[in-house]
């Protein structure tokens, strides 16, 4: 876990970062980080077993027990409020976090940057491997790496389990696929009780064109019947904002919303 911004401040927003990222790798991280700095917040980059490649043998169990433990560290520490914000995949862990079923450390407020459907963004290849991961899976072998050539696209060996939950319908990553149906978003939506923003990118490279983001945010933000405080779509913004270059319009509108957020619900 790595501190920034207001270290001494009993207030800290917990990054979460996506896939194969690590410390510091999401670029608008630190300019984030200095404006909260401003309005007494720190921010704590978190590096779990899934940072980086981890990811490939991981769950969001596992990275919600993970988080729960930091966020217990950062109260002994003595933080009175703490937020979560997901980047990508890591929304997926925050959206986890705040309503499956177990106990964790409470937070005052979360956030989802950049929730997009991994279902949604990957090829035609790779969707051709997931009877393999799911009949992987049925013979009790979801542990098992899947074959060489259905691991080209992540750079690293990648288990049954975590490939069906990624890239299948239904899998446990499938919380934000645009052609899921209402009951879906409902059922899972209506279940958080915790202040949540999800601010979605303008121009994410990683969604596809036929979805209408204004039209997604406002489903998702309908069917958490007042969980869902905030939903908006960063116009421009990239999926990581390509270099969160300070003065950058994207940039300087996400750390606003970020800011805002934050500063009323928490």
């Amino acid at each position: 876990m790595f501190l920034s911004g207001d270290i001494s401040s009993d207030k800290v927003l917990v990054f979460i970062a996506g896939l194969t990222n690590t410390l510091l790798s999401v670029p608008y991280v630190e300019p984030l980080s200095e404006t909260l700095k401003t309005s007494g917040w720190g921010v704590a980059q978190l590096l779990t077993s899934s940072s980086g490649y981890g990811f490939a043998h991981g769950s969001l169990d596992r990275d919600v027990s993970e988080i729960s433990n930091a966020v217990a560290e950062l109260r002994k520490q003595g933080k009175k409020k703490v937020v979560i914000m997901g980047h990508s995949t890591g929304s997926q862990d925050v959206l986890h976090y705040l309503i499956s079923d177990g106990e964790r450390e409470g937070v005052e407020a979360a956030i989802c940057q950049a929730p997009v459907s991994d279902r949604e963004a990957i090829d035609d290849t790779i969707k051709s491997y997931i009877p393999l991961a799911r009949k992987m899976i049925d013979e009790g072998r979801q542990e098992e790496a899947m074959p060489r050539e259905a691991c080209k696209w992540f750079a690293t060996p990648i288990t049954a389990y975590r490939f069906f939950s990624l890239f299948a319908e239904g899998g446990q990553d499938d919380y934000f696929t645009s052609t899921l149906p209402s009951s879906t978003f409902e059922e899972n939506f209506s279940k958080v009780k915790t202040p949540l923003a999800l601010i979605f990118s303008g121009a994410d490279q990683f969604v596809p064109e036929y979805v209408d983001k204004n039209s997604l945010a406002k489903r998702m933000q309908d069917s958490s019947k007042g969980g869902v405080k905030l939903s908006t779509v960063v116009p421009d913004a990239k999926h990581d904002y390509e270099g969160g270059l300070e003065g950058s319009k994207p940039t300087l509108k996400l750390i606003d919303t970020v800011k805002n957020f934050i500063e009323e619900y928490a």
